[in-house]
């Protein structure tokens, strides 16, 4: 039988606004509460700070200058003594009205803001991540995307062509630009105990006899040239996957049809909102205990987190899986 620790301690957060030319470093010690929102499907992750009506680190100051667009700013949060840091990123909208919100996003923010003016008769995808987003570290998959043209645009224009023509997917993790690779190769693993630690569930736990999906694979020739098939129930959720260089249909149909069994899993599926212990990240493996069902214990890899932190007081996170970790 699993065993799990519960602890009663108090909610504890900081939020800092760093110093830049306007002023020094702003701490807040007292919020009304934080949201941040991290997917794999989302370019960057996002946070909105609530603040309560009166903050005494806004006394007799304007507020355009403490707080401004593009100011960087870090939450951290935790119980008892323990902080962590939760979020890094970029003051994006400050609302005027009562109470204060600040929206945020993290350091893809100024990066999909840069200019992109690039022609290739040929191009391997991590060249080009290279050249769009010079100095920054980048993983992204060995790929030939073939003769593209991105002219008078933006990194934010290009990642979006890539999500919607590839079906590339990129976000940011551990200052690392990911294109194209999904889950990274280390991913760490948090257990959550299903009568311990998860406070509410939408999951559903379904056969893998009884999941019906509809899978659309294309792929992309060196030349640019794409072959498609669709495979599995037609009558099923439909599920988008891309290949490159797989030349022929019968190819591409019999590794879309291998690749159709991750996604029919005996197991669960949804989301479920846990404490703000343990902590967990988007591409990291959620590992479901039940002391009632163990049968029905398995391995997931995360696909979004939304964290809650508010004076009501409420400190959750929102997990939601995608597919068993494999």
């Amino acid at each position: 039988m699993k065993k799990f620790l519960i602890m009663v301690l108090a909610m504890v957060h900081l939020v800092v606004f760093s110093a830049n030319d306007r002023r020094e470093e702003l701490q807040m010690r007292k919020i009304n509460g934080a949201k941040i929102d991290s997917s794999i499907n989302s370019f960057s992750d996002s946070a909105k700070i609530t603040l309560p009506k009166n903050v005494k680190e806004f006394a007799n100051q304007n507020l355009n200058n403490l707080i401004r667009r593009g100011d960087k700013v870090t939450i951290y949060l935790g119980y008892g003594t323990v902080l962590k840091k939760e979020f890094h990123g970029f003051v994006t909208e400050v609302s005027p009205q009562i109470p204060i919100v600040i929206s945020c996003s993290d350091e893809m923010w100024q990066y999909m803001k840069l200019p992109v003016n690039v022609s290739y008769k040929n191009v391997m995808l991590a060249d080009l991540m290279k050249d769009i987003l010079p100095g920054i570290t980048i993983d992204s998959l060995e790929i030939q995307l073939g003769q593209v043209r991105y002219a008078k645009t933006t990194v934010g224009a290009v990642l979006e062509k890539l999500k919607s023509e590839y079906n590339l997917v990129t976000y940011l993790k551990d200052g690392v630009i990911m294109c194209g690779k999904v889950y990274s190769a280390n991913k760490k693993e948090v257990v959550y105990g299903f009568e311990q630690n998860i406070k509410s569930s939408n999951l559903k736990f379904k056969n893998k006899e009884d999941i019906l999906i509809k899978l659309n694979a294309t792929s992309t020739l060196s030349g640019g040239t794409k072959i498609e098939v669709t495979v599995g129930d037609e009558d099923g959720e439909q599920r988008n996957l891309s290949y490159f260089n797989i030349k022929t249909k019968a190819e591409l149909e019999d590794i879309a049809t291998q690749d159709l069994d991750k996604f029919k899993f005996t197991g669960f599926s949804g989301d479920f909102n846990s404490y703000g212990i343990p902590y967990a990240e988007v591409g990291w493996v959620a590992n479901i205990a039940s002391n009632e069902s163990p049968e029905k214990d398995g391995k997931y890899l995360i696909e979004s987190v939304i964290t809650t932190f508010d004076d009501s007081p409420q400190f959750d996170r929102k997990i939601t899986l995608e597919r068993k970790a494999e």
